[in-house]
């Protein structure tokens, strides 16, 4: 167990982050190559500061983890004792917040707490962290708290982050919302899934679908027992994943939505993409373009191969699980 927490740990900071804290430790300086790498990794304008941004990512990393495995405390100490339930809460916090989707409950994954609003809340919040990007907290810590000093009026706090932050946040929110009303919609009255739930309980559950689908592998619903509909959008949601400098998978929220805002452009006529009074260079959107175009052809080869390998699998078994796994 200890050795699965730490390899899920591991993966959540980044082998690179990880070489650099061992450096750090061993009063090592960082090469001048590791430092590219280190820039190139988290997306950042500039090479100074790289170990402070290091040093940041793991206080952000352990810090949302602890909250989480907190939260978890409340639920699995009462349930498994003092020590099972904590064993249980951090590996738990560590495995949501890397994605891992790995817990140590069974097969039912959590299942057995579809009703538990204290454990769908941390599970979904992890997640949701995670699945913002570091940058995107660094960007929304800096104006929160230029709104706390009063040099920032909370009204202008949107409007002063940074492109990619604004794309993350409306991409996340706008995929979260769309997909519980429509995981609610499609689900409704699947006596498998959500069918047996008040509605308050179905709206948790349905949420709960639309955030782990994305970038996590837990689940409070079965996933055999999802109507056909459900399982192609899970897989459109499986398939966006979360955002760039975090720890989900998938081509990621500001890929899908540059390629969308180009697609718009093009149809209305206009030469540039522009998003938020800004135009997105070229190159971005052909990295874009070439990035989401790699994913499908992925996705299908992938599938293919699996049908070769289990004549018997559905074309929409194969496309979840291959698309699940990328």
């Amino acid at each position: 167990v200890c050795s699965s927490d730490l390899l899920i740990q591991i993966g959540g900071i980044g082998l690179i982050a990880l070489a650099s804290i061992i450096f750090i430790s061993l009063n090592k300086k960082i090469s001048l190559k590791n430092r590219r790498m280190i820039q190139e990794s988290y997306n950042l304008e500039q090479m100074s500061g790289l170990v402070t941004v290091v040093r940041k990512v793991v206080l952000c990393v352990f810090a949302a983890e602890g909250i989480g495995a907190v939260g978890y405390a409340f639920c699995f100490v009462p349930e498994f004792g003092l020590v099972k339930g904590l064993g249980q809460a951090v590996f738990t916090a560590v495995s949501a917040f890397c994605n891992a989707g790995i817990d140590l409950l069974g097969e039912n994954s959590l299942a057995d707490y579809v009703t538990n609003p204290l454990v769908n809340v941390t599970t979904m919040g992890l997640i949701i962290a995670s699945g913002l990007g570091f940058n995107v907290w660094w960007d929304l810590g800096e104006r929160i708290k230029l709104v706390f000093q009063k040099k920032l009026s909370p009204g202008r706090l949107f409007r002063t982050l940074r492109l990619q932050s604004k794309l993350v946040l409306t991409t996340t929110g706008i995929l979260l919302l769309g997909g519980t009303i429509c995981i609610l919609l499609f689900e409704y009255k699947n006596p498998d899934t959500l069918g047996s739930l008040s509605f308050g309980q179905k709206l948790m559950a349905a949420a709960f679908q639309s955030v782990t689908t994305r970038t996590a592998g837990f689940f409070t619903v079965p996933q055999d027992q999802l109507r056909e509909v459900s399982r192609l959008f899970s897989c459109f949601l499986m398939y966006i994943g979360g955002s760039p400098v975090g720890t989900a998978g998938g081509v990621k929220t500001v890929t899908v939505a540059v390629v969308l805002l180009s697609c718009g452009s093009i149809l209305a006529g206009h030469e540039d993409t522009e998003c938020f009074r800004r135009c997105i260079p070229m190159n971005i959107v052909r990295t874009a373009l070439s990035v989401c175009i790699g994913g499908l052809l992925l996705v299908l080869v992938g599938t293919l191969a699996l049908m070769v390998a289990e004549p018997e699998a559905t074309i929409m078994q194969a496309t979840y699980e291959v698309v699940s796994a990328t």
